[in-house]
């Protein structure tokens, strides 16, 4: 079983509902690409702001870690504006300084900004990137980032309660190190996994339109080729434009799930 360790890097993600993608400035490649036009003018404006941050670490231990091999776009902007529009603010069919948005691969109605991971603070990142055409309103999914990161790659191993695959024993892993990024989210891995042992192999999913029920889903389903840890967010569950029916919904299955531990709950005891 393979534990990922690497200096991860996390491009910041936009909901595609908040971008505007009737401004003149965006044009579309493909269904999954689109890029974004910015003036020489805009361009030195950003390239200054980004060359001119402070690295802000969200763990101390990060501190200690030397990122410069992940290319932070911060890095790229210090070596200089004609690097930084070669590696970060350019694409193959456009032959003008421009931002990048890559469909994600997993999360429904989510756009990677491509090249801006990033140790800038949250607020300078908001401030940057709202600059962009089209962009002025957006709402962030996700923040870039760069940080020491030590994970499963889930999908491969872990099912929907964060049980080994195909193991004769019962082995579970949980928390952060399962790919359930934050404290709660880690904390309800663990719950999950308990009503696992205590209710047995009958136990059902928990719903996969609630947000933890989502997360599961994500960690035992996903990708493996692309999969990284992931926080609560609306993105993990499908359909979830249709709020109101999804609520209902949602309140009825979980209660429901709830129903069926409260029956079944059995407390083992262990020698």
């Amino acid at each position: 079983m393979k534990i990922i360790f690497t200096q991860s890097a996390v491009f910041p993600a936009i909901y595609g509902t908040s971008i505007d993608f009737n401004n003149e400035n965006i044009i579309k490649i493909n269904n999954d690409t689109y890029i974004i036009n910015i003036s020489d003018e805009l361009f030195d404006k950003i390239s200054t702001l980004i060359a001119s941050s402070t690295p802000t670490h969200f763990h101390k231990i990060d501190e200690e870690i030397d990122f410069s091999k992940c290319n932070s776009i911060d890095n790229i902007a210090k070596m200089g504006k004609n690097i930084l529009l070669e590696k970060v603010f350019s694409h193959p069919l456009y032959n003008k300084p421009c931002v990048v948005l890559e469909k994600d691969k997993i999360l429904h109605d989510v756009f990677n900004i491509k090249g801006f991971n990033t140790t800038m603070g949250v607020q300078r990142q908001q401030d940057i990137i709202k600059l962009i055409p089209s962009l002025e309103n957006c709402i962030f999914a996700r923040f870039g980032l760069m940080h020491k990161d030590t994970y499963f790659n889930s999908p491969r191993f872990l099912d929907c309660y964060f049980k080994v695959k195909n193991s004769k024993k019962d082995i579970y892993i949980i928390g952060q190190i399962s790919g359930c990024d934050g404290y709660l989210r880690a904390m309800a891995s663990g719950i999950i996994a308990a009503h696992r042992i205590m209710c047995g192999q009958s136990l059902p999913q928990v719903p996969k339109n609630t947000m933890i029920g989502g997360l599961t889903n994500y960690i035992s389903n996903g990708n493996n080729d692309y999969f990284q840890p992931m926080s609560a967010s609306f993105s993990l569950i499908d359909d979830f434009k249709n709020c109101k029916e999804q609520e209902k919904t949602s309140k009825k299955e979980l209660e429901k799930y709830m129903n069926y531990v409260k029956k079944n709950l059995r407390i083992k005891t262990f020698k």
